[in-house]
């Protein structure tokens, strides 16, 4: 199969055939280390506006937000990856580690839409323990997740994984995956998803939270601005094969993003309603330590 795609290649200059290897260092793959990349960052940046926002919350308390909302948004991921896309994990079962299919990470991997469901509540928890408002520590989760995002769709791109649609073989960035049976020339929409969920949404919310905010409204943005990426970008995605296309030609993320719009509607008419004052923002002095 690697030899048919490297012919293709020298028949064809625009197609690149994907040789990447998912493995960073001995067996540490580089889909892990993403996510202590993007993990490592917003504590960056859940730091730097704890130490200059608008707030009370002491900055030396970041390692201790963005871990445990590091475990929140994995369970969530997982869960919502199962129920949303491949019930069947709950009880499937095999004689190899870890046994059980749901927490085998490697069959199918973790869905953002469940992701974002376990980081709400963590973040709920997290504001009951600091004695927070819970819109504030979600605005923490939202600035700080965007750049994540974007280590977490380059990653899925060295892995081969979550292919784009097929492509006329003369588009300049069509890409062969090795998984692909057809070998047909392919989006790379993960990179399309890392350029926008990642890097573009990041400036906007940077833009946004430069200084202090009603609680929840960087939230709301977040919410608006990855939904309206990822809708865009599924229109180049292939979906995922055991669910496979929705009504009208639409995906199942779209629909999960279209309830995720509807959902930052209702949370911007409350703060719209609410007479909280702003917290947060990035972009002042520094405080003095505590």
């Amino acid at each position: 199969m690697c030899e048919q795609a490297r012919t293709l290649n020298m028949m064809n200059l625009a197609l690149y055939y994907h040789d990447l290897s998912p493995y960073a260092i001995g067996p540490i793959r580089w889909y892990g280390l993403s996510y202590l990349v993007g993990f490592f960052i917003a504590w960056l940046w859940i730091r730097r506006v704890l130490r200059v926002g608008r707030c009370d919350l002491d900055h030396r308390k970041a390692g201790d937000l963005v871990v445990t909302l590091a475990l929140g948004i994995v369970i969530g991921g997982r869960l919502g990856y199962v129920l949303f896309y491949e019930p069947a994990l709950l009880w499937t079962f095999s004689k190899e580690i870890p046994f059980w299919h749901l927490l085998a990470l490697n069959k199918g991997g973790m869905s953002f839409h469940g992701g974002v469901i376990g980081g709400a509540l963590t973040c709920w928890w997290l504001a009951r323990k600091y004695q927070q408002p819970v819109p504030f520590v979600w605005d923490l989760m939202a600035f700080a997740a965007p750049l994540g995002l974007f280590f977490g769709r380059i990653a899925n791109f060295v892995n081969g994984e979550l292919w784009g649609r097929a492509v006329s073989r003369d588009f300049p960035l069509a890409v062969i995956f090795p998984g692909d049976p057809q070998m047909l020339p392919r989006h790379p929409s993960q990179l399309y998803e890392a350029a926008t969920e990642g890097l573009l949404l990041f400036l906007v919310m940077l833009w946004f939270y430069r200084k202090p905010r009603k609680p929840g409204f960087v939230g709301a943005v977040f919410l608006i601005g990855y939904a309206i990426a990822r809708i865009c970008c599924e229109q180049f995605r292939q979906p995922d094969e055991q669910v496979g296309f929705e009504p009208f030609g639409t995906t199942r993320g779209q629909w999960l993003s279209a309830a995720m719009i509807a959902g930052a509607a209702v949370l911007l008419w409350f703060l719209h309603r609410s007479r909280r004052e702003p917290m947060g923002g990035w972009g002042g002095k520094v405080k003095s330590e505590k």
